[in-house]
């Protein structure tokens, strides 16, 4: 079988990435693979074993180009520039199927536009994401005033976020219409797949983590000391930054816990977590958050396993990463109860949901887990178990090529 990926982020060329692990997944059942991505420098296409690598050229990020975008080229951002590449790819390649990582990447418009046929891998959902993007007590005028560089002259700030944001998920609605064949993992991505594409074919497939993680599956102790968390957190206001500040505001002045909260992904001087700060009128410092920045997956993991509770505090996601990251290795993981996340947890038996903004149940359940030793080895050891069964390599592998297959099958007909 000849399989196509397209994914616009190339970080599995260079062995990165939940996708690399997938990929090597499928090279090891002696298909041809190909992957077409987007790359700023000029290459040409690279043949590795029985795997064929296509960049496909796209603008260079510079300052003028990113200010041009702030400006509202973000309208216009969409995957027809892209087409006469991609089928020149498909001519050359001559695939038996199409595998597209996210409706939401400029690739999918290739949907429409091919004979062949084309699996959409959910990841992010952009029209939920949109609904749910400003938390409570927020706007788009939270952040017009006090006048600030980033909002007014570069245009770069939160307000563009939204609108971004916006006209994505409009790209996004107008595609639904096209897709075929659907490849999720939670009764979320399901519920969004028949709302949207109803007379689509919906196939569960669960995700590879990275193998730093299935390295050290189950590693996770209880250690003494600090209570420690973490928490992994991109600069975008429905990821729930806001839930950290304002739960850890109460655990301080509501609470005698001695406790540090990790946060992995911002920078303390940026932007983002000076505006929120201010917004809310907390002082990441002064409640015991410590900013950690971006950091890889090997940072990463050994920062979980020094932690005693992963807290996941988003208002809208599909199958986190994160959270199976934590659960896989035995963290206790406590998240919101949104979007595809009550498919990754059983409240109670191998991780906890408290409520989107539900901070005093957050406040209350943290305290609770910091002094019950028994009660987090429970979870984590049933944590442990639904993650090695959920992530389980041979039958991911098996999945995914049964549904290569099928699809394959009913186009041949």
């Amino acid at each position: 079988m000849r399989i196509l990926w397209l994914a616009t982020v190339g970080s599995y060329y260079n062995g990165v990435g939940w996708v690399n692990s997938l990929k090597e997944l499928v090279e090891t059942t002696g298909n041809e693979l190909a992957l077409a991505f987007l790359s700023e420098d000029l290459k040409e296409k690279e043949v590795v074993g029985n795997t064929t690598y296509y960049p496909v050229k796209c603008p260079k990020n510079t300052f003028f180009r990113r200010l041009k975008e702030h400006y509202g080229g973000y309208k216009k951002n969409d995957g027809l520039m892209y087409l006469p590449e991609l089928k020149r790819i498909i001519n050359d390649f001559k695939p038996d199927v199409i595998h597209v990582f996210g409706l939401e990447i400029p690739f999918a418009d290739i949907l429409g536009n091919t004979d062949v046929p084309v699996i959409v891998h959910l990841q992010g959902l952009l029209v939920p994401a949109d609904n749910a993007f400003f938390p409570a007590g927020m706007s788009e005028k939270t952040f017009r005033y006090p006048i600030s560089k980033n909002e007014w002259i570069l245009r770069n700030g939160i307000i563009y976020d939204k609108k971004k944001m916006h006209a994505r998920a409009e790209r996004e609605s107008g595609l639904w219409e096209k897709v075929r064949v659907v490849m999720g993992r939670t009764e979320w991505d399901s519920q969004i797949t028949q709302l949207f594409a109803p007379k689509s074919s919906y196939y569960h497939v669960d995700e590879v983590l990275r193998p730093v993680f299935y390295e050290n599956t189950g590693q996770w102790k209880r250690k003494e000391g600090i209570f420690t968390l973490v928490s992994t957190i991109t600069p975008v206001l429905y990821k729930g930054f806001d839930m950290i500040l304002k739960t850890a505001e109460i655990l301080t002045k509501n609470t005698d816990m001695k406790f540090v909260w990790k946060v992995v992904g911002l920078d303390e001087n940026s932007y983002f977590v000076r505006t929120l700060e201010k917004k809310l009128g907390i002082c990441g410092k002064n409640v015991n958050i410590d900013y950690q920045g971006v950091k890889g997956a090997n940072e990463l993991c050994e920062i979980l396993l020094n932690a005693d509770v992963y807290v996941h505090p988003s208002y809208i996601d599909n199958s986190s990463n994160s959270v199976c990251e934590a659960q896989m290795l035995g963290v206790p993981v406590v998240a919101t109860y949104v979007g595809g996340t009550p498919s990754l947890i059983e409240n109670g038996k191998d991780g906890f949901l408290v409520p989107a903004n539900g901070v005093f149940e957050l406040a209350e359940l943290l305290k609770r887990l910091n002094a019950d030793d028994a009660l987090c080895e429970n979870i984590s050891h049933n944590a442990v178990a639904t993650a090695i069964a959920r992530h389980d390599k041979e039958k991911i592998i098996d999945d995914l090529m049964r549904v290569y297959q099928t699809v394959t099958d009913i186009a041949a007909k």
